[in-house]
């Protein structure tokens, strides 16, 4: 349901002609016209009048009087979209999430009367006219019948009816979307705002339907040439198109989810499948909301590179149609006044011409430098008075962040500045002090290894600072949104003789998780693990097979459920980074708050990394971090040598926050979690 062109020499079918938003959206059927064919009244926006009603007996014998019948109908509503060209709309609705559109409902259907009851429904089908696919049929010439789908390379025909091509016999569409909200804007103002969309800007609605789960979701159903949905790519940003889109949205306060829904495009390659050989910096562009998105992209790694978030200027503003057949040629960039020639050629979705200022882009440079400058600033001002005031403060990049962590493929990714901890809540973290070690249960929000803020802005700093040892080791690490238990040994030899068992895996963890979803019984998962090129968050891991990846199996046990969210133990048998996060997400079960492996696929975590926590996050993830925390770590087992001081069972109370989170969404006090939980950990 798309408005990706069918590769090929496809002949155009009958038409549809708009020339307006409430003028009528007519389709003929082609056949040679005849002075007795009928037509119908525009008597109304909806009905059809008594010349399209069912044919009798007599005219169901006569193919030739059929093929003379036409219907008009008028739009009961326009669509503004994201979209503005053909170019780079998703080949099915749903695959990008982000892309979001207005429906304006048309008179006499713009009343509230019309929409009564919709707001209802999560979802609703959209029957439309593509619009922007319609050529006049030559005289005398059939429809085609075969076209060649994108999904078989552009080179396979199939016949029309077992394809979603957009030139069709009679060019409609049909597409299910999110319905988002239903807003009445006053008198005569009706507006649906929908989600997920693959429709073009302007599109003209013809019919509005709910969805119905129970009928429309066939799960028996197969799919041909194409089961799944397509293989994507993995998108980077540059730093440029980053302050590009980063000032955008401060100047204009709009464009929040800007970078997401390039990401969820690009990522579905909208690239032709019969685009030929193409040099490795070939620019690919295309309109969306404002901007000129252009991109770059390396077959070898199957990786695109946003290169630049341009807004489209006055002068600049997209065709309404994009010819299909553009001439090979040269591009020139309109600099200053001056011509310059690139070697990038133009097909059906190469950036289009428009002017590049390039006094524009010294501007954003410049302001960039000055906000990097006055974020430092503020970061040390900010530092200065944490210490002073010596507690455990959360910071982020809104004028108090760390720029010391970059991600890969030139993803510019701020990592906040680690909180520094008081030496009270260092002792309040303290459970066990021996003379071979320290046993915290590890706050959230705070991290084990030593960082550039200071020894108090991690366990490791802390504890050398609290017991004036010149060298601690730590024995077990978490990641920093996770509580627990973390062991710091206080000399070599201890280091060595705890990781041993935990290397030789004579040690038993339990951790305790609240998962999105319900799991009914208790669940062994024997999945392996591996980098996730396809993810946004370069940080992830994924169940997967290949020649990178590693042996990983967790235990799930279920203890209490309720209001769709399960309180399990989880047991990790092997230590694999991410692990109880990866294997919770491949239940389809993620771990609640999880930025990286939950909802969003990694696009809260890499905003969080450069913009802090916000509103948004809070109202998607309901808690500020992922809610999974160490319970104990028994290295007293069956297998351990005889005890010495080390060999014990070490346990970790739960965190405020998860304790607040389970009385909240799952009815459970805390001595309630806890009887639950005694028998696991």
């Amino acid at each position: 349901m798309s408005y990706e062109e069918a590769n090929g020499n496809v002949q155009r079918g009958p038409v549809f002609d708009t020339a307006g938003l409430a003028q009528q959206v007519t389709g003929e059927c082609e056949a040679e016209q005849k002075s007795t064919s009928t037509s119908v009244s525009d008597k109304s926006a909806m009905a059809v009048e008594n010349s399209c009603k069912v044919p009798t007996d007599e005219s169901t014998t006569n193919a030739a009087a059929l093929l003379q019948e036409s219907y008009t109908f008028k739009p009961i509503g326009i669509i503004k979209s994201c979209f503005k060209q053909k170019f780079g709309i998703p080949r099915q609705p749903l695959l990008a999430p982000s892309a979001e559109a207005e429906l304006v409902l048309l008179p006499p259907f713009n009343h509230p009367d019309a929409v009564r009851g919709l707001d209802d429904w999560s979802h609703i089908w959209i029957s439309f006219v593509f619009h922007r696919t319609m050529r006049p049929q030559a005289a005398g010439v059939s429809p085609s019948l075969m076209v060649r789908p994108p999904r078989l390379g552009g080179a396979t025909r199939v016949g029309v009816f077992a394809s979603r091509a957009t030139y069709r016999p009679n060019p409609l569409g049909l597409s299910v979307v999110r319905l988002v909200k239903v807003e009445s804007r006053g008198p005569g103002s009706v507006v649906l705002k929908i989600g997920g969309v693959d429709l073009l800007d302007g599109t003209p609605v013809l019919d509005i339907k709910p969805y119905l789960p129970y009928a429309d979701n066939v799960t028996d159903a197969t799919g041909s040439f194409a089961p799944n949905p397509p293989p994507t790519m993995t998108v980077v940003f540059q730093k440029y198109a980053q302050d590009q889109i980063t000032e955008e949205q401060r100047r204009s306060g709009k464009y929040a989810q800007l970078q997401q829904l390039i990401h969820e495009v690009v990522r579905q390659d909208p690239r032709p499948p019969a685009r030929g050989d193409k040099p490795r910096d070939h620019e690919y562009g295309m309109f969306l909301h404002d901007f000129n998105v252009r991109w770059t992209t390396d077959d070898d790694t199957n990786t695109a590179t946003v290169v630049a978030v341009d807004r489209i200027s006055n002068a600049g503003h997209p065709p309404s149609q994009q010819s299909s057949s553009t001439t090979v040629g040269a591009r020139s960039h309109q600099t200053a006044g001056k011509s310059r020639s690139v070697s990038h050629q133009h097909y059906p979705g190469a950036a289009p011409a428009i002017t590049h200022d390039r006094e524009e882009r010294k501007r954003l440079k410049r302001l960039a430098r000055e906000a990097a400058r006055a974020k430092a600033t503020e970061r040390k001002r900010f530092n200065r008075e944490a210490q002073r005031k010596g507690d455990l403060r959360a910071t982020g990049n809104d004028g108090t962040g760390n720029a010391d962590g970059k991600a890969t493929g030139d993803v510019a990714a701020r990592i906040h500045i680690h909180p520094v901890l008081s030496m009270e809540a260092f002792r309040n973290a303290l459970i066990l002090e021996t003379d071979q070690l320290f046993c915290f249960n590890k706050p959230p929000d705070f991290v084990c290894h030593p960082s550039k803020n200071g020894p108090m802005s991690s366990l490791v700093g802390a504890a050398r600072e609290y017991s004036n040892l010149p060298v601690v080791h730590l024995v077990s690490r978490l990641d920093r949104e996770t509580s627990g238990v973390v062991i710091v040994a206080k000399n070599a030899q201890a280091s060595h003789t705890l990781q041993s068992a935990i290397e030789q895996r004579r040690v038993k963890k339990a951790y305790v998780a609240v998962l999105c979803g319900e799991l009914n019984n208790a669940t062994l998962v024997d999945q392996p693990l591996g980098k996730d090129h396809n993810s946004i968050a370069w940080t992830k891991d994924v169940v997967r097979q290949g020649d990178d990846i590693r042996s990983a199996q967790t235990q799930f046990i279920p203890v209490a459920q309720y209001n769709r969210y399960t309180l399990v133990v989880a047991r990790p048998i092997t230590g694999r980074k991410h692990q109880i996060r990866a294997h919770a997400e491949w239940l389809g079960l993620p771990i609640v708050g999880d930025k990286i492996y939950g909802e969003g696929k990694g696009i809260h975590y890499v905003n969080f990394v450069q913009y802090g926590w916000s509103a948004d996050m809070e109202a998607q993830l309901h808690t500020k971090r992922h809610l999974l925390h160490c319970a104990s770590v028994d290295f007293k087992t069956d297998t351990s040598p005889g005890s010495d001081g080390l060999y014990a069972k070490y346990t970790a109370k739960l965190p405020q926050d998860m304790l607040d989170f389970i009385s909240a969404h799952m009815l459970l006090d805390a001595n309630a979690v806890h009887i639950l939980l005694a028998p696991h950990v």
